[in-house]
Protein backbone atom coordinates (compact mmCIF):
# COMPACT_ATOMS: atom_id res chain seq x y z
CA UNK A 1 0.00 0.00 0.00
CA UNK A 2 2.88 2.38 0.74
CA UNK A 3 4.20 2.16 -2.80
CA UNK A 4 0.79 3.09 -4.19
CA UNK A 5 0.60 6.12 -1.90
CA UNK A 6 4.10 7.13 -3.00
CA UNK A 7 3.09 6.84 -6.65
CA UNK A 8 0.15 9.18 -6.13
CA UNK A 9 2.46 11.93 -4.83
CA UNK A 10 3.69 13.18 -8.26
CA UNK A 11 0.11 13.20 -9.59
CA UNK A 12 -1.03 15.25 -6.60
CA UNK A 13 1.86 17.71 -7.00
CA UNK A 14 1.38 18.07 -10.76
CA UNK A 15 -1.97 19.84 -10.35
CA UNK A 16 -0.74 22.76 -8.18
CA UNK A 17 2.39 23.05 -10.34
CA UNK A 18 0.25 23.44 -13.46
CA UNK A 19 -2.08 25.95 -11.81
CA UNK A 20 0.85 27.97 -10.48
CA UNK A 21 2.40 28.34 -13.92
CA UNK A 22 -0.98 29.43 -15.28
CA UNK A 23 -0.94 32.31 -12.74
CA UNK A 24 -3.78 30.81 -10.73
CA UNK A 25 -2.16 31.27 -7.35
CA UNK A 26 -5.07 30.67 -4.98
CA UNK A 27 -6.35 27.49 -6.67
CA UNK A 28 -2.77 26.23 -6.74
CA UNK A 29 -2.41 26.89 -3.01
CA UNK A 30 -5.62 25.06 -2.12
CA UNK A 31 -4.72 22.16 -4.42
CA UNK A 32 -1.64 21.51 -2.28
CA UNK A 33 -3.90 19.91 0.34
CA UNK A 34 -3.95 16.41 -1.26
CA UNK A 35 -0.16 16.44 -1.59
CA UNK A 36 0.16 17.42 2.08
CA UNK A 37 -2.16 14.59 3.13
CA UNK A 38 -0.09 12.13 1.09
CA UNK A 39 3.09 13.41 2.75
CA UNK A 40 1.49 12.92 6.18
CA UNK A 41 0.48 9.36 5.26
CA UNK A 42 3.97 8.53 3.98
CA UNK A 43 5.52 9.86 7.18
CA UNK A 44 3.15 7.76 9.28
CA UNK A 45 3.90 4.63 7.24
CA UNK A 46 7.01 3.86 9.37
CA UNK A 47 8.79 2.94 6.14
CA UNK A 48 12.26 4.41 6.02
CA UNK A 49 12.51 3.84 2.27
CA UNK A 50 9.21 5.65 1.65
CA UNK A 51 10.18 8.57 3.87
CA UNK A 52 13.59 9.13 2.31
CA UNK A 53 12.10 8.64 -1.16
CA UNK A 54 9.71 11.47 -0.35
CA UNK A 55 12.67 13.66 0.59
CA UNK A 56 14.40 12.66 -2.66
CA UNK A 57 11.23 13.56 -4.54
CA UNK A 58 11.37 17.11 -3.15
CA UNK A 59 15.01 17.50 -4.15
CA UNK A 60 14.37 16.07 -7.64
CA UNK A 61 11.36 18.27 -8.37
CA UNK A 62 13.22 21.45 -7.44
CA UNK A 63 16.32 20.38 -9.38
CA UNK A 64 14.29 19.63 -12.50
CA UNK A 65 12.38 22.90 -12.27
CA UNK A 66 15.66 24.81 -12.15
CA UNK A 67 17.22 22.67 -14.89
CA UNK A 68 14.25 23.25 -17.20
CA UNK A 69 14.46 27.02 -16.55
CA UNK A 70 10.91 27.01 -15.27
CA UNK A 71 12.08 28.58 -12.01
CA UNK A 72 15.21 30.52 -11.24
CA UNK A 73 17.92 29.05 -9.05
CA UNK A 74 16.93 31.33 -6.16
CA UNK A 75 13.23 30.49 -6.38
CA UNK A 76 14.08 26.80 -6.67
CA UNK A 77 16.09 27.04 -3.45
CA UNK A 78 13.22 28.79 -1.71
CA UNK A 79 10.81 26.10 -2.93
CA UNK A 80 13.13 23.33 -1.73
CA UNK A 81 13.52 24.95 1.67
CA UNK A 82 9.75 25.35 1.98
CA UNK A 83 8.98 21.73 1.08
CA UNK A 84 11.67 20.35 3.39
CA UNK A 85 10.45 22.67 6.14
CA UNK A 86 6.94 21.34 5.67
CA UNK A 87 8.20 17.75 5.94
CA UNK A 88 10.11 18.61 9.11
CA UNK A 89 7.01 20.24 10.56
CA UNK A 90 4.90 17.18 9.73
CA UNK A 91 7.51 14.88 11.26
CA UNK A 92 7.75 17.03 14.40
CA UNK A 93 3.97 17.06 14.90
CA UNK A 94 3.69 13.33 14.37
CA UNK A 95 6.66 12.65 16.66
CA UNK A 96 4.87 14.58 19.41
CA UNK A 97 1.95 12.18 19.07
CA UNK A 98 4.07 9.05 18.48
CA UNK A 99 7.45 9.42 20.26
CA UNK A 100 8.90 6.28 18.66
CA UNK A 101 8.37 7.63 15.14
CA UNK A 102 11.65 9.53 14.95
CA UNK A 103 13.64 6.53 16.23
CA UNK A 104 12.11 4.44 13.47
CA UNK A 105 13.52 6.66 10.73
CA UNK A 106 16.89 6.89 12.45
CA UNK A 107 16.98 3.08 12.55
CA UNK A 108 17.49 2.47 16.26
CA UNK A 109 14.92 -0.32 16.67
CA UNK A 110 16.05 -3.90 17.10
CA UNK A 111 13.52 -5.11 14.55
CA UNK A 112 15.05 -2.85 11.93
CA UNK A 113 18.48 -4.32 12.59
CA UNK A 114 17.10 -7.82 12.10
CA UNK A 115 15.31 -6.68 8.96
CA UNK A 116 18.53 -5.28 7.50
CA UNK A 117 20.43 -8.45 8.33
CA UNK A 118 17.70 -10.57 6.77
CA UNK A 119 17.80 -8.53 3.58
CA UNK A 120 21.56 -8.91 3.38
CA UNK A 121 21.26 -12.71 3.63
CA UNK A 122 18.56 -12.78 0.94
CA UNK A 123 20.59 -10.56 -1.38
CA UNK A 124 23.65 -12.78 -0.95
CA UNK A 125 21.63 -15.90 -1.80
CA UNK A 126 19.98 -14.11 -4.74
CA UNK A 127 23.38 -13.24 -6.21
CA UNK A 128 24.44 -16.86 -5.83
CA UNK A 129 21.35 -18.01 -7.75
CA UNK A 130 21.94 -15.30 -10.37
CA UNK A 131 25.48 -16.56 -10.92
CA UNK A 132 24.04 -20.02 -11.56
CA UNK A 133 21.66 -18.62 -14.22
CA UNK A 134 23.55 -15.59 -15.58
CA UNK A 135 22.03 -14.92 -19.03
CA UNK A 136 18.26 -15.40 -18.87
CA UNK A 137 17.74 -15.92 -15.13
CA UNK A 138 15.34 -18.35 -13.49
CA UNK A 139 12.24 -17.01 -15.27
CA UNK A 140 9.58 -14.43 -14.45
CA UNK A 141 7.85 -14.86 -11.07
CA UNK A 142 10.19 -17.71 -10.15
CA UNK A 143 12.38 -15.75 -7.73
CA UNK A 144 10.24 -16.63 -4.70
CA UNK A 145 10.23 -20.33 -5.62
CA UNK A 146 14.00 -20.46 -6.04
CA UNK A 147 14.66 -18.54 -2.84
CA UNK A 148 12.31 -20.70 -0.78
CA UNK A 149 13.78 -23.92 -2.14
CA UNK A 150 17.27 -22.88 -1.05
CA UNK A 151 16.33 -21.20 2.23
CA UNK A 152 16.79 -22.48 5.76
CA UNK A 153 15.04 -19.48 7.41
CA UNK A 154 12.02 -20.04 9.57
CA UNK A 155 10.17 -17.06 8.11
CA UNK A 156 9.27 -18.46 4.71
CA UNK A 157 7.33 -15.34 3.72
CA UNK A 158 10.36 -13.18 4.41
CA UNK A 159 12.72 -15.58 2.64
CA UNK A 160 10.53 -15.73 -0.47
CA UNK A 161 11.14 -12.13 -1.54
CA UNK A 162 14.19 -10.47 -2.99
CA UNK A 163 13.43 -7.07 -1.38
CA UNK A 164 15.21 -5.32 -4.24
CA UNK A 165 13.89 -4.64 -7.73
CA UNK A 166 17.31 -4.63 -9.49
CA UNK A 167 18.25 -7.91 -7.82
CA UNK A 168 14.89 -9.44 -8.71
CA UNK A 169 15.30 -8.42 -12.36
CA UNK A 170 18.80 -9.91 -12.38
CA UNK A 171 17.59 -13.13 -10.75
CA UNK A 172 14.49 -13.63 -12.90
CA UNK A 173 15.63 -12.22 -16.26
CA UNK A 174 19.41 -12.41 -16.10
CA UNK A 175 21.94 -10.11 -17.66
CA UNK A 176 19.88 -9.79 -20.85
CA UNK A 177 16.84 -8.56 -18.91
CA UNK A 178 18.92 -6.11 -16.89
CA UNK A 179 20.41 -4.72 -20.11
CA UNK A 180 16.95 -4.25 -21.67
CA UNK A 181 15.52 -2.56 -18.58
CA UNK A 182 18.60 -0.34 -18.29
CA UNK A 183 18.31 0.67 -21.95
CA UNK A 184 14.66 1.62 -21.43
CA UNK A 185 15.49 3.75 -18.39
CA UNK A 186 18.41 5.38 -20.19
CA UNK A 187 16.27 6.30 -23.22
CA UNK A 188 13.44 7.57 -21.02
CA UNK A 189 15.88 9.68 -18.99
CA UNK A 190 17.45 11.12 -22.13
CA UNK A 191 14.05 12.01 -23.60
CA UNK A 192 12.95 13.56 -20.32
CA UNK A 193 16.06 15.72 -19.99
CA UNK A 194 15.85 16.87 -23.60
CA UNK A 195 12.20 17.74 -23.18
CA UNK A 196 12.94 19.74 -20.05
CA UNK A 197 15.84 21.63 -21.54
CA UNK A 198 14.44 22.45 -24.96
CA UNK A 199 10.76 23.06 -24.32
CA UNK A 200 8.73 25.68 -26.13
CA UNK A 201 8.62 29.21 -24.74
CA UNK A 202 6.27 32.02 -25.66
CA UNK A 203 7.45 33.73 -28.85
CA UNK A 204 7.87 37.48 -28.93
CA UNK A 205 7.39 39.94 -31.79
CA UNK A 206 10.40 39.97 -34.06
CA UNK A 207 12.41 37.69 -31.78
CA UNK A 208 13.89 34.40 -32.85
CA UNK A 209 13.16 31.59 -30.45
CA UNK A 210 16.43 30.33 -29.00
CA UNK A 211 15.01 27.15 -27.48
CA UNK A 212 13.26 25.68 -30.52
CA UNK A 213 14.18 26.24 -34.13
CA UNK A 214 10.78 25.56 -35.70
CA UNK A 215 9.23 28.88 -34.53
CA UNK A 216 9.85 31.67 -37.07
CA UNK A 217 10.98 35.18 -36.17
CA UNK A 218 7.71 36.91 -36.92
CA UNK A 219 4.74 38.25 -34.97
CA UNK A 220 3.10 35.27 -33.29
CA UNK A 221 -0.46 34.25 -33.82
CA UNK A 222 -2.83 34.20 -30.87
CA UNK A 223 -3.13 30.42 -31.09
CA UNK A 224 0.65 30.06 -31.11
CA UNK A 225 0.94 32.10 -27.92
CA UNK A 226 -1.82 30.07 -26.26
CA UNK A 227 -0.17 26.79 -27.25
CA UNK A 228 3.19 28.02 -25.96
CA UNK A 229 1.61 28.97 -22.63
CA UNK A 230 0.02 25.53 -22.35
CA UNK A 231 3.38 23.93 -23.08
CA UNK A 232 5.10 26.00 -20.42
CA UNK A 233 2.39 25.14 -17.90
CA UNK A 234 2.85 21.43 -18.64
CA UNK A 235 6.59 21.66 -18.02
CA UNK A 236 6.36 21.54 -14.19
CA UNK A 237 4.04 18.54 -14.49
CA UNK A 238 6.73 16.69 -16.43
CA UNK A 239 9.21 17.57 -13.66
CA UNK A 240 6.83 16.14 -11.04
CA UNK A 241 6.33 12.88 -12.93
CA UNK A 242 10.08 12.48 -13.53
CA UNK A 243 10.81 13.10 -9.85
CA UNK A 244 8.09 10.61 -8.93
CA UNK A 245 9.74 7.92 -11.03
CA UNK A 246 13.06 8.60 -9.35
CA UNK A 247 11.46 8.39 -5.90
CA UNK A 248 9.70 5.12 -6.68
CA UNK A 249 12.79 3.51 -8.21
CA UNK A 250 14.90 4.60 -5.24
CA UNK A 251 12.46 2.91 -2.87
CA UNK A 252 12.59 -0.23 -5.01
CA UNK A 253 16.29 -0.59 -4.18
CA UNK A 254 15.22 -2.20 -0.90
CA UNK A 255 11.76 -3.45 -2.01
CA UNK A 256 10.35 -5.31 -4.99
CA UNK A 257 6.75 -4.15 -5.16
CA UNK A 258 6.75 -3.10 -8.83
CA UNK A 259 6.91 -6.72 -9.96
CA UNK A 260 4.15 -7.81 -7.60
CA UNK A 261 1.26 -5.38 -8.21
CA UNK A 262 -0.33 -4.62 -11.58
CA UNK A 263 -1.69 -1.27 -10.38
CA UNK A 264 1.83 -0.15 -9.52
CA UNK A 265 3.11 -1.12 -12.95
CA UNK A 266 0.26 0.77 -14.63
CA UNK A 267 0.94 3.95 -12.65
CA UNK A 268 4.66 3.72 -13.42
CA UNK A 269 3.91 3.23 -17.12
CA UNK A 270 1.56 6.23 -17.12
CA UNK A 271 4.21 8.38 -15.44
CA UNK A 272 6.83 7.32 -17.98
CA UNK A 273 4.45 8.05 -20.86
CA UNK A 274 3.68 11.52 -19.52
CA UNK A 275 7.38 12.25 -19.05
CA UNK A 276 8.26 11.17 -22.59
CA UNK A 277 5.23 12.72 -24.30
CA UNK A 278 6.45 14.10 -27.65
CA UNK A 279 5.76 17.65 -28.68
CA UNK A 280 3.33 18.11 -31.52
CA UNK A 281 4.67 20.75 -33.90
CA UNK A 282 2.37 22.15 -36.51
CA UNK A 283 3.93 23.31 -39.78
CA UNK A 284 3.94 27.02 -40.48
CA UNK A 285 1.19 28.24 -42.71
Amino acid sequence: MVHLILLTLPFACAVPAYLWCRDRRWPATFSLLPASIIAIALTLSLSRAAFWSTVLFCFSVCAFLVYSRTFSFRFGGVLLGGTLGLLILILACESAMYPSLLKTYIGQHTTQTRSTQGRERIWTRSFELARAHPLVGVGSSNAALMLLSTSDDEGTGFAGRTFSLPIQVLLEKGIIGVALYSAFLALASRECLLRMRYSTRIPDHGEENSRVSHLPAKPPRTTAVAEAKDELACQPMVCCFAAGLIAVLSRELTYSSLMEHNVTMVLVAISAALVCRPEVVEPDK
